[in-house]
């Protein structure tokens, strides 16, 4: 068995990335509404290395929800993969 321990910072990342697709933003246009140079945003979606509070807070208002809604949003789900469940 495999055991893979992927840290917040990826799965929150993950959980951005997803959200993005699924408005049909790109890179680019989340880059320009939130104010986080574009390059930050995709070396944060690409790598995983975690996206500090103040560039939380900017995704979170772009999005319509909070840091704090991203990130147990981001548990939640991790925790319902590991357990079997469909998130």
């Amino acid at each position: 068995m495999v055991i893979t321990h992927i840290g917040l910072g990826a799965k929150v990342a993950k959980l951005i990335d997803r959200k993005r697709t699924q408005a049909g933003k790109s890179v680019v246009a989340l880059s320009n509404e939130s104010g986080i140079p574009r390059a930050t945003l995709i070396r944060r979606l690409n790598t995983g290395s975690g996206f500090t509070v103040e560039e939380l807070e900017l995704i979170a208002n772009t999005m319509g929800t909070t840091a704090a809604a991203l990130v147990t949003e981001a548990e939640n789900t991790a925790l319902a993969a590991s357990s079997g469940e469909v998130a």
